[in-house]
Formats: structure tokens, sequence, C-alpha cells
């Protein structure tokens, strides 16, 4: 097996992620929803449950990035503040014996490869958000949180916390654009915002990233 083939193996059904999680001592740590918590570079942290974003340093916080169900989080130079949207655990383990048993393993290139895949999804994902124009920015953002928060579930599901001002941080719109495209949307029978939680339709979903 090639090694970019082993790489899209790994990265099916969670592998590396569920390795991290069986093969190494950690600390759990609860995050209650609004409550910030903290990556340090000296840990690696994987998310068991819930969601976290990580905000913008404007005045304006958008969500800059975003860490679902089963993301791993290696930070690189800096400490990472994170904030949770919901209810979520997090595991912290020490970088140092993850990197010298995935060294052994002849795995650690493979996590490196995983962690640069996801920023930069998120970077090509903040430029995208930076030219499209409001409505596309709002589909796609819904589109993005159904696949993300959905995970595992064949059927997709937008999260109950998703309300306008948080879709307006997602899609980096203002949250009166936001509300006057979420509600045409509403009104051409793509999301139901009436539902509780919104409901997505996609088969009246025209835009469908690839």
């Amino acid at each position: 097996m090639r090694y970019l083939e082993f790489h899209e193996y790994l990265k099916k059904d969670s592998i590396m992620y569920s390795y991290l999680a069986r093969k190494f001592h950690k600390q759990n740590k609860k995050v209650l929803a609004g409550e910030v918590v903290v990556v340090s570079k000296e840990h690696i942290a994987i998310v068991r449950k819930g969601v976290l974003v990580k905000e913008s340093v404007e005045q304006r916080k958008f969500f800059t990035r975003s860490f679902f169900q089963e993301t791993i989080i290696v930070p690189t130079t800096h400490t990472i503040m994170l904030k949770a949207l919901e209810e979520s655990e997090i595991s912290f383990i020490k970088a140092d014996e993850v990197f010298e048993k995935l060294e052994e393993e002849k795995l650690l290139s493979n996590l490196f490869l995983q962690v640069a895949e996801k920023l930069e999804a998120d970077l090509e994902r903040q430029e995208m958000l930076a030219v499209e124009f409001p409505e596309n920015k709002i589909l796609e953002t819904l589109y993005f949180i159904s696949i993300s928060y959905s995970s595992k579930s064949l059927k997709l599901k937008l999260p109950h916390w998703l309300q306008i001002k948080v879709l307006a941080r997602f899609a980096n719109c203002s949250v009166s654009t936001t509300s006057s495209v979420i509600h045409s949307l509403h009104k051409k029978g793509i999301v139901d915002i009436m539902a509780s939680p919104w409901q997505l339709n996609m088969e009246a979903l025209e835009f469908k990233p690839a």
C-alpha cells in the first residue's frame, strides 16, 4: 500500500483519533457551553464530544476554526483558546509521548499530514468566505455545519445551538445580513427555521459545496 493510500485509510473511520484515544494516558476535561479551554503546545487534544471554535482577534469575533467530535488538535507555535458551543468533552495527551510513540510506529508523518490538511481546509474556507456573496456564504455554512455535526450519522442534521447570531459568526457575515438571507432561504423551503433545531432541506439545496 502506498503512503497516501495508507494515509487515506487512517483517516477513514477516524482511525488516528481512535489510536490516540486508546493508546495514551489522557487528562479528560468537560467544558460547558460558553466556557473557554486552552490547549498548549505541550499537549495534543482530542475532541471526544461536542463542538469547540476558535474566535478571531477582531472586534467582531467570527469563528476562524471549528473542531467537531473526533477531531485532533495539535498546537504548533502557540496555545489555542477554544470556546465550547455546547457541553463538550476534550482529552489532553502529552505531546512528547505521542510524538515518540508515533515515530516508533512510523505514524508521526501521518498525524502531521492530517493536521495540515485540516488547517488547509480551514484556510480555504476562510478565503471563500472573504469573496463569496452573502447567500452563498450562508448556504455553504449550513452545509458545512450539517456535515461536520452529523459525523457518522447517515442523516444530516443541524445542531440545537445554531441560531442567527451563531450562524453569522460561522459565515463571516453581519447579523442583519444573515437574518435577511436565512429568512429568504426559509421562504424558499431550503431551511426550516421554525423547527427546533432548524431543519435543512437537502433536496432543495442547490448550492452543494464539493
